[in-house]
């Protein structure tokens, strides 16, 4: 998600995981 530029970062991620891959996603979003 640092790569991304704010018009993709206004869209959004979608991730799917049953476990740390997932946390870690959200984790990164709140940055």
């Amino acid at each position: 998600m640092i790569r991304m530029n704010p018009e993709e970062r206004a869209r959004g991620v979608m991730t799917a995981s049953a476990g740390n891959h997932g946390m870690g996603v959200a984790y990164g979003a709140q940055a």
